[in-house]
């Protein structure tokens, strides 16, 4: 995916943080746009013999990626929202 003109300015596997953050931009007024990675595809990849669920090495299975783009002119300004 290609951002131009945009800067991602979040990105966290918590999903609730997620939601938190687009509504402080929100209520700040900060166009954004946001990307979920889903690696659900990764893990199939990595369980082609079907015998575990996921090829973790020994962690936690991979999560899915929650990121936030905002303009690169509003960057500073949306990375001050949401670290208050």
């Amino acid at each position: 995916m290609f951002n131009f003109g945009w800067e991602q300015i979040y990105l966290s596997i918590d999903f609730e943080e997620f939601l938190k953050k687009q509504n402080l931009l929100r209520e700040a007024g900060v166009s954004f746009k946001t990307k979920i990675q889903n690696n659900s595809i990764r893990l199939s990849m990595n369980n082609l013999d079907g015998r575990t669920a996921a090829l973790s090495r020994g962690g936690t299975p991979i999560r899915d990626y929650y990121k936030i783009f905002v303009k690169k002119e509003d960057s500073d300004y949306a990375k001050h929202i949401i670290n208050t």
